[in-house]
């Protein structure tokens, strides 16, 4: 398991790799940061938007991609419309059946 910091464009050729992203609105992001770090939600904003500008430069950068393009990965989930119990389950179901998959290994070598 791969997490953040490109793992899905540096494992991009793997046959069974599985590429997830999770999402949520700013304001629910802004809402979650704020609380955990216990911080203003106005310094939660500028954080987020601190994060996300480096996270789009490293990967713009160093992988000559775009993190916003949905094509980069498998599947995305919305954590604001569902559930972590739901969003496991599915990457669990697309864990096994990608794994039944008959893959030309050779190819990816």
């Amino acid at each position: 398991v791969i997490v953040g910091r490109g793992g899905n464009f540096i494992t991009r050729g793997y046959p069974r790799g599985i590429h997830i992203r999770l999402i949520a609105p700013l304001e629910d992001r802004i809402e979650a940061m704020a609380r955990h770090l216990s911080i203003s939600e106005k310094e939660a904003a500028q954080k987020i938007r601190e994060i996300d500008s480096g996270r789009e430069a490293l990967i713009r950068d160093y992988f000559k991609a775009d993190i916003n393009d949905p094509l980069q990965y498998d599947a995305v989930f919305n954590t604001s419309s569902c559930s972590i119990d739901l969003i496991a389950s599915a990457i669990v179901d697309l864990i096994k059946r990608k794994s039944e998959l008959k893959v030309d290994e050779k190819k990816f070598a």
